[in-house]
């Protein structure tokens, strides 16, 4: 009798293990299935993406070539040659990123040096924006650009746009990393007096000099241009009038202006304002009304720190005709680790993005919705969709079916508490 009650006993349990290790083995081939399937879709999502991201920057460079095109008037040709040229350039900027520098070339006009003008505009901005962007921020590149153009540095500098940008830029840079001026500053103070400097013959590393020096001295920019806007017109006008507030001989400032010297000719007036002569520039800046004692004020400053205006001065001047500390900061800002991982970036783009692939894209992009419009009005591939959701649907069904049983067979191994 025992011995009947203990084979009952090893058939059930027999029984019990065969049951189990069948719902592992269908739990298994489910699971199999389902990651399948997950997998399949996975795939075709991640390269419908990829070929979707390659299409879109493809097709928005190609709105970035004809914005340039139809500012420049180069054409198509010159500005696919143009394309040709940035896409050498080995920078953590971005090929669109580029073109958009040429596109704000084209607005300043640098389209009538053609295609390589343009690239040269691109390559020297782009210098500017990697080594001065912390200095100058995102929109001052156009600022810079009026201010080359408007001072006539490409035509001094033999129609190199290039060495004219590295000129003007190094100085500001100069200027800014040996001293307590914000690069920034010295462009906004820059730019309310660049007309007036270009006729009153100061050039750019003078009026630069003059900018960085006022705000080391923490002077405002907008006061500060305003009071020396208003000396530099009156040497040239009558100065005359300021030999007399500042009971300076007569015609002393005269030989200066006659020679163009007028940077000299300030820094000359300045060395005689003192206390003798403060009331006289009361007057003189009577016109400005409230605003005038502020601007007496500005002279005054810069006239007891003219020692540091001189420093100033030849710093810029020495950056100038270097013209090399933006390029040298620009090579050091290239080799970062962000950098590196940038230009590297930047260099898969460019073998999917550039002139070349955008006739190809737009064909993928017809292939692409030839193919999709097939499939989806394909009754035999939706029928086929349909099994595969089902497939997907049973699987998970069984899944849910098994796990009661799948977590007891686990719990009396000791697996689940």
């Amino acid at each position: 009798q025992m011995q009947g009650n203990v084979k009952a006993l090893q058939t059930q349990i027999d029984k019990l293990t065969g049951s189990v290790h069948r719902q592992g083995g269908a739990w298994n081939t489910a699971l199999k299935n389902l990651t399948a399937y997950v997998g399949l879709f996975g795939a075709f999502n991640m390269v419908k993406q990829k070929l979707t991201d390659i299409i879109t920057l493809n097709l928005k460079y190609s709105d970035s070539l004809a914005n340039v095109r139809k500012v420049s008037n180069l054409s198509m040709d010159s500005v696919n040659e143009l394309s040709k040229m940035l896409a050498k350039v080995d920078s953590r900027t971005s090929l669109e990123g580029l073109t958009q520098l040429a596109y704000v070339g084209s607005r300043m006009g640098m389209g009538k040096y053609g295609a390589e003008g343009l690239a040269e505009f691109a390559k020297a901005s782009d210098r500017v924006n990697v080594a001065l962007k912390e200095d100058l921020g995102d929109d001052a590149m156009l600022t810079l650009s009026k201010f080359v153009e408007t001072m006539g540095e490409v035509e001094k500098h033999g129609g190199n746009i290039s060495n004219a940008f590295d000129a003007v830029s190094s100085s500001i840079f100069k200027l800014a990393s040996t001293s307590t001026a914000n690069g920034n500053n010295i462009l906004e103070f820059a730019k309310r007096l660049t007309g007036l400097s270009k006729v009153s013959h100061i050039t750019s590393d003078q009026l630069l000099g003059l900018a960085s020096a006022s705000d080391s001295l923490m002077l405002m920019p907008e006061v500060a241009s305003t009071a020396f806007g208003k000396l530099i017109s009156s040497l040239w006008t009558n100065y005359h009038e300021i030999e007399k507030m500042l009971g300076m001989q007569e015609d002393s400032l005269k030989g200066m202006m006659e020679k163009g010297q007028t940077m000299q000719a300030l820094v000359t007036v300045l060395q005689n304002v003192s206390d003798k002569n403060l009331n006289s520039m009361d007057e003189y800046f009577k016109e400005f009304g409230s605003d005038g004692q502020r601007l007496k004020q500005v002279v005054v400053t810069m006239a007891q720190n003219v020692d540091v205006l001189k420093d100033h001065l030849k710093e810029s001047s020495e950056a100038y005709k270097d013209a090399t500390a933006v390029g040298k900061e620009y090579a050091i800002q290239q080799e970062t680790a962000q950098a590196i991982v940038e230009r590297a970036n930047n260099m898969w783009n460019k073998a999917f993005v550039n002139p070349d692939g955008i006739d190809a894209v737009k064909e993928m992009a017809k292939a692409w919705y030839d193919f999709s419009k097939t499939l989806t009005t394909s009754s035999s591939f939706m029928m086929s969709a349909k099994i595969l959701i089902w497939e997907i649907k049973k699987s998970v069904e069984v899944l849910l079916f098994l796990l009661p049983g799948l977590v007891a067979y686990l719990g009396t191994r000791g697996l689940v508490w």
